[in-house]
C-alpha cells in the first residue's frame, strides 16, 4: 500500500452493528472496537475520497448520534508513503465542513 483514506469511528460491539446498518459492512479491521472504511489508491473513488466521507458523514451524523456515535469517535485519516518530499493541501469547503462535523483529521506520511 502506497496511500489510502481511511474513515474510522471507534465502537463497542453493539455500536458496531448500528453502524453497520446505517453505513455498511467495515471493510477494514475486524477487531470490534472500530468500523472503518478504506479507499485504497487504486478505488475508483480514491481521488473523491474525503468529499465521499464528508458527505457520509453530514447525511448519517444525527443516525450515528442516536446510537451513541459522538464526532470525537469519528476520525479521517490519510495514510501516505512517500518517496523525496511529502505535500498535501486541504481546501477551505472541505476544512470548514470538517469543522461543522467535529471530525478530526489524521495524517500519517512515512518514508518509504
Amino acid at each position: 500500500m502506497r496511500s489510502c483514506y481511511e474513515l474510522r469511528i471507534s465502537s463497542n460491539e453493539i455500536q458496531k452493528v448500528g453502524i453497520e446498518a446505517i453505513l455498511g459492512k467495515s471493510n477494514g479491521s475486524r477487531d470490534f472496537s472500530w468500523w472503518q472504511m478504506i479507499i485504497e489508491e487504486d478505488a475508483a473513488l480514491y481521488t473523491r475520497a474525503l468529499p465521499h466521507f464528508l458527505s457520509l458523514m453530514e447525511l448519517h451524523i444525527d443516525e450515528l448520534r442516536k446510537i451513541g456515535i459522538s464526532s470525537d469517535l469519528i476520525t479521517i485519516w490519510y495514510l501516505y508513503a512517500y518517496e523525496n518530499q511529502c505535500n498535501m493541501e486541504f481546501g477551505p469547503e472541505f476544512t470548514v465542513r470538517l469543522g461543522k462535523l467535529g471530525i478530526t483529521l489524521c495524517i500519517s506520511c512515512w518514508e518509504k
